[in-house]
């Protein structure tokens, strides 16, 4: 988690543009390659992600450590729109809305990576 300052609060708060369709919080400044919002901290705070600084402004619950979008847009950085989860919960998110890369080569199959992950829990 980060320590969101009120200038990173007031940006992020005063930047959304709110999509009335969805609900979606889009950040209309710099994003990565993959779509997610960033914005630079500074020299010791570096580039951070907006949904990631959102979910520590909000002070999302949760025990994972990475921020999920229920919404599926990556520029989305409405606190209603996220969850935190783990790696395996977002693994698993990615495959059920069919985000999954196909044609990487695995050296486990799908079907055998459930059963593992199944096993592991129990």
């Amino acid at each position: 988690m980060v320590e969101v300052t009120d200038r990173v609060a007031d940006t992020l708060l005063l930047r959304k543009q709110v999509n009335l369709a969805t609900g979606c919080w889009e950040w209309p400044g710099s994003k990565n390659n993959r779509g997610y919002g960033q914005m630079n901290l500074g020299r010791h705070g570096g580039m951070r992600l907006v949904h990631r600084l959102s979910a520590d402004l909000f002070d999302l619950p949760g025990d994972g450590e990475l921020v999920l979008h229920h919404c599926d847009n990556p520029a989305c950085y409405n606190p209603e729109h996220l969850f935190r989860g783990t790696a395996v919960e977002n693994a698993r998110d990615t495959v059920r809305k069919g985000h999954a890369r196909s044609g990487t080569p695995r050296k486990l199959s799908a079907e055998q990576a459930e059963e593992l992950l199944t096993m592991y829990q129990q």
